[in-house]
């Protein structure tokens, strides 16, 4: 009974059910085995029992198994809509990544194009930009009171460097830096 209706729906609750079913009879058997020693009459008794409870147990598991499976179509049909509709919100957040990724890659494309031949084609061409980056640096921040050739100790730290100093080696450590970082990211990338 039960088992034909399940065959119906799933195969694999089929041969689940199958196999539960032979491993009952089995351990039954043996059970019955190891009572043959008393009298037949409980030993039948026992499987007519144990088949009514097989019998109940098929009919209570047919219509929790029908009902399992009307949830189950049920939930499909919301899990498909609701893919349905995920798809298109999907669909347009695939072309935004779409047009975002291509105007990206023009970008980086544009980037590492201008990058690979303004400054890591020539080592030479680093130094110049470096150079032209120092040359900046002293322009932005040459003051009147700074002199390079005396430059005597006039703040109270002990060294024999001013702020003025001490401020474009700092800065032009961290632009060199930076360059440096930005050639091995685009390299290796």
């Amino acid at each position: 009974m039960s088992e034909r209706a399940i065959v119906l729906h799933s195969g694999y609750y089929y041969y689940f059910y199958y196999y539960f079913h032979s491993t009952t009879t089995t351990t039954n058997t043996s059970t019955t085995n190891y009572y043959s020693t008393t009298t037949n009459t409980t030993t039948t008794t026992t499987t007519i029992l144990l088949l009514l409870y097989y019998y109940y147990y098929d009919y209570y598991y047919y219509y929790y198994y029908y009902y399992y499976y009307c949830y189950y179509y049920y939930y499909f049909y919301y899990y498909f809509y609701y893919y349905y509709y995920y798809y298109y919100y999907n669909y347009y957040y695939y072309y935004f990544y779409y047009y975002f990724d291509y105007y990206y890659y023009y970008h980086y494309y544009y980037f590492y194009y201008y990058y690979y031949y303004g400054y890591y084609t020539s080592s030479r061409m680093m130094v110049v930009v470096m150079m032209m980056l120092m040359m900046m640096i002293m322009i932005y921040d040459d003051d009147d009171d700074y002199d390079a050739a005396a430059a005597d100790d006039d703040d109270d730290d002990g060294d024999d460097d001013d702020d003025n100093t001490r401020f474009r080696r700092v800065w032009t450590f961290v632009a060199e830096a930076r360059l440096h970082n930005c050639s091995h990211s685009l390299v290796n990338s």
